[in-house]
């Protein structure tokens, strides 16, 4: 999949330069005055010899009757815009940014030489050579269609995504910054910076099964709904889903999903792709641990009293205790990502709260699950008894005593 390659448009002037008059020959053709051809392209000089980028040269776009208005080895090509002198060239590499290799010569898109094509522009601004306008350029690694786009320090190349990007391009090494590589896209011949600060992320990124696309620089299941065999592809997690599926609501902080006694439940993590170097999945609680490089354990932000604590899929019911500045369920329901515990008391594994405890007789399941997989706050039966109502750890909920506990020697359970 992806878009066409740059240079589309420039096909398109073909085919209507050929319908115009004045046209009749295919670009890098010579024109008669008895002369033979000249426009063989000259060899190209190897590009780590080339000291910049390549510039449209003196020249260039000069009007022209036959071959020998122009420099030799220059073709004298009908354009929409009249004759005009192109340069030779054996790929796009050797023609200046937003221009191509057509016909062993380097070419405007739109088969235009006038306006931007002649006049240039500013710095930061790129030559729609279709129009003959000056436009902003796009950014570096922003998505693109036409080699134009890009502006002359970059070139719209295929990407591992699918889509065509504009990449910095150079001519050695050297140009390529904290020791970046120079390399040759194998489609169009240009040389662009393929790693180090400058090269677009997920450059040369390759996935395989069962993540066989690249999606911002990460290797998912599907971008769209056509790479799903069936159902559909969740936006938030580019896993592929089915209607009424459980697991097309997980995203955001819990954009995994995992089946628990034939129940769906959306969590941080299936597996240790979920989680930032340095960190693993436990998954007898799927949360991600350890000391993560890139993805640190989730972070809530502190809340106040003016605060509407969100609990987005996972059902909690929230409020904020101003004490400790942190969303707390109604019921002592938790989980440390949306959800926390009244007095800093502490969250109980999910899985041990799904299971009862750990499977510990006597403690029955919390009954309504939810979206997400909940755990339970740690609590003490006694101390629930005596406490204020808010200073409950539980608060409307029941602290069920835990055979065999240790301190605090109970959970939470909904009332």
């Amino acid at each position: 999949m992806g878009l066409p390659a740059p240079g589309s448009a420039l096909r398109l002037g073909l085919a209507l330069c050929s319908a115009l008059a004045g046209c009749a020959d295919a670009p890098g053709a010579a024109h008669d005055e008895g002369l033979a051809d000249l426009t063989t392209p000259s060899d190209a000089a190897d590009a780590d010899a080339v000291a910049e980028l390549p510039r449209a040269p003196a020249g260039q776009c000069d009007p022209c009757t036959g071959v020998l208005d122009c420099p030799t080895g220059w073709s004298c090509t009908p354009l929409v815009t009249g004759k005009a002198c192109l340069a030779p060239c054996g790929s796009d590499g050797e023609c200046a940014a937003g221009w191509a290799c057509q016909g062993g010569v380097c070419s405007p898109a739109g088969y235009r030489c006038d306006g931007c094509a002649t006049a240039g522009c500013d710095a930061g601004q790129a030559c729609d050579l279709l129009s003959g306008a000056c436009v902003a350029a796009r950014a570096p690694c922003e998505a693109c269609t036409e080699a134009w786009e890009c502006g002359p320090e970059a070139a719209c190349l295929a990407h591992s995504d699918g889509l065509r990007r504009c990449k910095r391009r150079c001519t050695t090494a050297a140009d390529c910054p904290q020791g970046g590589t120079c390399a040759v896209d194998d489609e169009s011949g240009v040389r662009y910076c393929s790693s180090g600060p400058a090269a677009c992320p997920g450059e040369g990124l390759v996935c395989a099964a069962p993540t066989p696309y690249v999606w911002q620089a990460e290797c998912v299941q599907c971008r769209v709904d056509a790479d799903c065999e069936s159902g559909s592809c969740a936006s938030a997690t580019h896993r592929c889903v089915h209607d009424g599926d459980a697991c097309a609501s997980c995203g955001g902080a819990y954009p995994a999903c995992v089946e628990i006694d034939d129940a769906s439940y959306c969590v941080p993590c299936a597996d240790d792709s979920y989680c930032g170097s340095g960190c693993h999945c436990d998954t007898t609680s799927y949360t991600c641990v350890g000391s993560c490089e890139t993805n640190p354990p989730h972070e809530p932000e502190p809340c106040d009293d003016g605060t509407v604590c969100d609990p987005g899929i996972t059902g909690f019911d929230l409020s904020c205790e101003a004490s400790s500045q942190r969303c707390v369920d109604a019921s002592g329901g938790c989980d440390d990502i949306t959800a926390f515990c009244r007095g800093g008391a502490p969250c109980w594994s999910n899985m041990l709260a799904l299971s009862g405890a750990g499977g510990i007789p006597g403690i029955p399941d919390p009954g309504d699950k939810g979206a997400t997989l909940k755990g339970a706050c740690a609590c003490d039966p006694l101390v629930e008894l005596l406490a204020r109502p808010d200073e409950k750890v539980c608060g409307a909920g029941h602290c069920v005593a835990v055979p065999g506990a240790s301190e605090p020697p109970g959970i939470c359970y909904p009332p």
